[in-house]
């Protein structure tokens, strides 16, 4: 935290020092052969347009304005670097997505990502175009009505995911759990004249976990997807939206997630803990999971192999469960839930409790 201060500290003495800045502005000469000087200058004004603070856009004019120049498809790797360099200024607040729609940067990304649609050759600078679109809408809550192609592909993205690459596939369920984190997102698809199918994508996104043929680690990525949308209460009426978004994932997804809990694969018990965490951020969810058969006990199973992580994820759930008491856990269950709680996290299973006592 010290650490943080002090660094924030300095940028700020920076971005007032002018030999400093006619100094960062000489290191920007064009060409690749510059490009690993240029980006630590870009890293600069990245920085300093993160700060929480930041107002000095036409100080800064001349620096800003050379990031934005580096969105040229002649350097697609020097291209790709900058949108998401600027994906990073655009998402940490309003302020910073106000001075680049005043400057045209957001219209130029956005004929950016059309243009790149089509061609093969453009993929990493297409991909950069959608990760600046989604990481955009986390703070403008209207992103998805001001660039409608955008919106439109994501959509189209995922009720064909079957067609799409893995690739592909992986960051077309991010983005779409990303863009619709806002309350405003929410409101948006939600609404009845909303052109957008959000029942049909949540239910490609639980096909997608379902499937078979799916391995582990993709399993495990598009539950990550679970827990970006589900992770995010703004509010209850943001609760109230998502408890409607989670019934569109299908009567059997309680099920189907307790499923890939019990597959004892590391990253996919993670990814299942952080979804089931996730969710119970809301009162609408315990009940969900708790009339499964077994799932509580399977949670109060200590001779289960966890990871490290996935004993203490489990242990925050478990938690979880005690904080909120949900009516469909019996006083039985729930006196178990508290004394694991009171045992830790790391207690070993009760037989050697009880062959340790015996001992003594």
């Amino acid at each position: 935290m010290k650490d943080q201060i002090d660094n924030n500290r300095e940028l700020r003495s920076k971005i007032k020092d002018d030999v400093f800045i006619k100094q960062q502005l000489s290191l920007l000469s064009p060409g690749i052969d510059n490009s690993e000087k240029r980006f630590l200058v870009h890293e600069f004004t990245r920085s300093a347009m993160l700060l929480p603070d930041f107002n000095d856009y036409q100080r800064l004019s001349p620096l800003i304005n050379a990031l934005v120049d580096e969105v040229d498809t002649n350097d697609l790797l020097g291209c790709s670097t900058a949108l998401e360099m600027l994906a990073d200024i655009a998402s940490s607040k309003q302020e910073n997505i106000n001075y680049f729609e005043s400057i045209g940067l957001l219209q130029k990304i956005y004929k950016l990502f059309q243009t790149t649609k089509e061609d093969t050759d453009m993929g990493i600078t297409h991909t950069a175009c959608i990760r600046f679109f989604g990481y955009l809408s986390t703070t403008d809550s209207n992103a998805l009505e001001k660039f409608p192609i955008f919106t439109s592909d994501v959509f189209d993205a995922i009720y064909h995911f079957d067609s799409l690459d893995p690739l592909r596939r992986k960051l077309a369920f991010e983005t779409f759990a990303v863009v619709t984190k806002t309350i405003g997102a929410k409101r948006f698809l939600s609404s009845e004249n909303c052109q957008y199918n959000i029942a049909k994508a949540f239910n490609c996104l639980a096909v997608a976990i379902a499937r078979g043929s799916a391995t582990p680690e993709r399993k495990a990525w598009y539950l990550d997807n679970i827990t970006t949308i589900f992770g995010n209460v703004e509010s209850a009426e943001s609760s109230n939206i998502l408890k409607i978004w989670f019934n569109y994932l299908g009567e059997h997804f309680p099920k189907l997630l307790f499923d890939c809990l019990k597959k004892l694969i590391p990253e996919l018990q993670i990814a299942s803990l952080n979804a089931l965490i996730a969710l119970m951020k809301h009162q609408w969810a315990p009940e969900y999971f708790c009339v499964i058969d077994g799932f509580i006990n399977f949670l109060l199973d200590r001779e289960v192999h966890f990871s490290t992580i996935g004993y203490q994820l489990k242990y925050d759930l478990i938690c979880r469960f005690i904080e909120i008491k949900p009516s469909s856990i019996n006083s039985d269950l729930m006196e178990k839930l508290i004394i694991y709680r009171n045992m830790g996290v790391y207690a070993p299973p009760e037989r050697h409790l009880i062959a340790t006592e015996k001992i003594d």
